[in-house]
């Protein structure tokens, strides 16, 4: 049975209110998760929970949530699609959320990402006795670390001899910054537009000093063209 949204239980029967009963039990599981209530993510596991195969303590789960949960503080599980057949439920689910810490050695950037998720379950007296997961970490780490070439059209100058004036990169220009920059993401244009003000909060004096060195390095390439 595919679900969407949360239809009436009343007057199902048999088969079917079996598969409400348990669509009701993972809507009620994937409330907490979405409020990183751990405690009572964990009360859902048997103990042990096989996942991918593997035994874990309903503890081990629920600890590879806080490293992710630190970088993303507002990440978000959507249910696209819900199938039930028998004691299995299949998931596929959109994730979302925003780069505000340390993520995979990736420094917080500010971005929303978006990225997919499959999961089975296995539910053995009323709980999860078996997950298998598939998560796109790949993508989340692609999103964080982008840097749109159109940024270098729309952040460079062209000096005209008494100020500088908006002006698109030739294409050896914008090589030429890829490789002056490509060590170092720290100095690439921000994607993301902040006040000086802003930035330096957010992201700290360091990072604000690069921004500023950054600029007059910038301006130097456009006055030299």
């Amino acid at each position: 049975m595919v679900t969407k949204g949360t239809p009436p239980v009343s007057g199902v029967t048999g088969y079917a209110a079996q598969n409400e009963e348990r669509r009701a039990l993972y809507l009620s599981y994937i409330e907490y998760c979405n409020a990183h209530n751990f405690k009572a993510m964990k009360s859902f596991y048997t103990s042990p929970i096989n996942v991918n195969d593997e035994p874990w303590a309903p503890s081990k789960v629920t600890a590879q949530f806080k490293p992710l949960i630190a970088a993303f503080p507002d990440w978000h599980w959507e249910i696209r699609n819900l199938t039930i057949e028998g004691d299995y439920l299949a998931l596929h689910l959109r994730v979302t959320g925003t780069h505000q810490g340390t993520f995979q050695g990736i420094e917080p950037t500010g971005r929303r990402v978006t990225s997919t998720q499959f999961t089975l379950y296995h539910l053995v007296d009323g709980k999860f006795a078996d997950v298998w997961d598939l998560v796109d970490t790949d993508s989340v780490i692609k999103q964080i670390e982008q840097v749109d070439s159109t940024d270098y059209t729309i952040s460079f100058f062209r000096w005209n001899g008494s100020e500088l004036i908006r002006h698109p990169l030739p294409p050896y220009a914008a090589r030429k910054l890829e490789e002056r920059y490509q060590f170092n993401p720290a100095n690439r244009p921000q994607s993301i537009s902040y006040t000086d003000d802003e930035f330096e909060k957010r992201f700290g004096s360091e990072k604000y000093n690069e921004l500023v060195k950054s600029r007059e390095e910038r301006r130097d390439i456009a006055r030299s063209w």
